[in-house]
């Protein structure tokens, strides 16, 4: 069965729809035609395209792709956009058409953001004189751009776009990621659980989006513990998985590139990310070659040292899943990723129309000259 794999990373998550445009469209070499999808995984944006796609079961891919890529273009990167806004947002006092259009509108988000502002600067104030830290440590917590930023946007873009219904029915599997902000788990959220806070706590970028409360626990960007689902797709069935991650190749960055805290802090996070999807690939890789080694063992072949290694290894899964009564099977993944950065920090939260629509076609283009040698990619068979 065929996997998706979509990672988190803001509005970046415009590259994943290109790729998936061209998986769809049957124009990358590794699918052998327009590719068929029985499981989404997603975290954070990612989870958000997964769950649009998700929902649109028993739809051929190229149309659910297509209202996923309308969604995009005509709701994210409207104007506001359709993802967050900053307490308060100027603009529409500054658009008299705006104020002329919707006056009853422009007012009531004037007094409801003035008493938002009104109630972070009370609670901060209180925190600020209450306690017993030193000056600068109380002048640190002053600040907290979450507490500025609103993501009703998101909000209204989910509940208006996303049928929770149609979820919990879709005949394609779906598993979103969220992290439990309080024991700092990953929890896995299958098509039964989906809910719009599930979505919306899976895109809530910690320290720019306010984490999200249900189930009596507070949760946050699931990008946080696990950005690339490979794991839950292979727990799915999946056995043929594509990973779209947005995190380029690493490679060599001038010190001088890194002065400034967001870029270090970025250039931290897809460290950490592409580690773990390494980790996550050369594990599939080795039980592949295991499984093979195995088979060969089967047979009454002779088996080299490093094949008796992955024999050994294979064996003790072997009895692992033989216990939980689960088979142990050859897993393939293709990974796609920008051939060069998207962008920086600041580039995660620009959802203007041209800057997604060129990140599409970026992704489209990655994706017909994907070479699975260049990207890494875990073949189960060799290639012919």
């Amino acid at each position: 069965m065929n996997a998706v794999v979509l990672s988190g990373g803001g509005a970046f998550g415009a590259y994943e729809v290109g790729v998936m445009k061209a998986l769809f469209e049957g124009r990358v070499s590794n699918t052998r035609g327009p590719l068929e999808v029985g499981i989404f995984t997603g975290t954070s944006v990612g989870a958000f395209s997964s769950a649009i796609m998700a929902m649109q079961g028993g739809t051929p891919g190229g149309d659910a792709l297509a209202r996923l890529e309308q969604i995009w273009l005509d709701k994210i990167a409207a104007i506001p956009n359709g993802v967050m806004r900053f307490l308060p947002d100027p603009l529409p006092y500054l658009n008299p058409l705006a104020m002329a259009a919707h006056p009853r509108r422009a007012l009531e988000t004037m007094v409801r953001d003035s008493l938002i502002l009104a109630q972070y600067g009370y609670h901060r104030g209180a925190a600020f004189l209450s306690s017993r830290r030193g000056i600068a440590s109380r002048a640190v917590e002053l600040v907290a751009l979450s507490s500025l930023v609103s993501v009703d946007p998101l909000r209204d873009t989910i509940k208006n776009e996303i049928s929770i219904d149609q979820i919990r029915t879709s005949p394609l599997a779906l598993r979103i990621a969220a992290t439990d902000w309080e024991s700092g788990e990953c929890r896995i959220f299958t098509n039964p659980d989906i809910t719009c806070d599930v979505i919306l706590a899976s895109t809530s970028l910690p320290g720019v989006f306010p984490p999200v409360q249900f189930d009596n626990s507070t949760f946050i960007d699931g990008g946080a513990t696990m950005n690339t689902p490979l794991k839950p797709a292979i727990e799915a069935g999946a056995d043929v998985i594509h990973i779209i991650s947005l995190d380029a190749h690493l490679h060599a960055v001038p010190a001088a590139e890194l002065d400034c805290t967001f870029e270090a802090l970025l250039r931290a996070f897809n460290i950490s990310v592409a580690i773990a999807i390494r980790e996550d690939m050369a594990s599939a890789a080795w039980i592949n070659d295991g499984i093979d080694a195995f088979e060969r063992a089967r047979r009454g072949g002779e088996l080299g040292s490093k094949e008796l290694r992955e024999f050994v290894r294979v064996a003790s899964k072997l009895e692992e899943r033989a216990r939980r009564e689960t088979g142990l099977r050859k897993i393939t993944i293709h990974h796609y990723h920008p051939s060069e950065n998207l962008g920086g920090p600041a580039a995660l939260l620009d959802f203007r129309r041209p800057v997604l629509s060129d990140w599409m076609v970026r992704g489209y283009e990655d994706a017909i000259t994907h070479d699975c040698r260049d990207s890494g990619c875990v073949l189960a068979e060799p290639p012919n």
